[in-house]
């Protein structure tokens, strides 16, 4: 069930923010481009359930998606767009009782923007502590058979 599942979650989410820019354009709203980055890692806690989970990291343009929205899959915006993604490259349904196995944490948006010096160094310098957390060894499992890390390419 593990084998492919980012890949699936990556695409069923690149999918719907196309789908979802698509119809903004159709209803004459201003668009800006936003092509979908990530990281992952996979990860399996021996101390407690000893079942797998992920942690992933999306890069999207601000300008596109400003934050997340609500987590109640009441509307669609980012967050609902991830669950969405998430159950289906689970292959369940999108139904309010597995929305809990998608978490997303306190403060978990970062805007870097270049264009102010201070402002992105402070958010840099706090991203980079975010993800440290995921380069952390002891859940790590490492096989010649499933990825326990993946990226985007570009």
């Amino acid at each position: 069930m593990n084998k492919g599942l980012m890949s699936r979650f990556i695409e069923a989410l690149d999918v719907r923010i196309q789908i979802f820019l698509k119809n903004k354009i159709k209803n004459g709203m201003r668009v800006y481009p936003c092509h979908l980055r990530y990281a992952w890692v996979k990860e399996i806690d021996k101390d407690k359930t000893d079942k797998p989970h992920w942690h992933v990291v999306l890069f999207l343009n601000k300008d596109a998606f400003l934050g997340l929205g609500d987590y109640t899959g009441n509307d669609y915006n980012v967050a609902s767009m991830i669950q969405a993604a998430w159950l289906s490259a689970l292959k369940l349904p999108l139904a309010s009782e597995y929305l809990t196995l998608i978490h997303f944490p306190d403060k978990p948006c970062y805007h870097l923007n270049i264009n102010n010096p201070p402002a992105y160094s402070e958010s840099y310098n706090s991203l980079m502590y975010r993800l440290s957390y995921l380069a952390k060894e002891r859940t790590k499992v490492y096989s010649s058979e499933e990825r326990s890390f993946g990226c985007s390419q570009s």
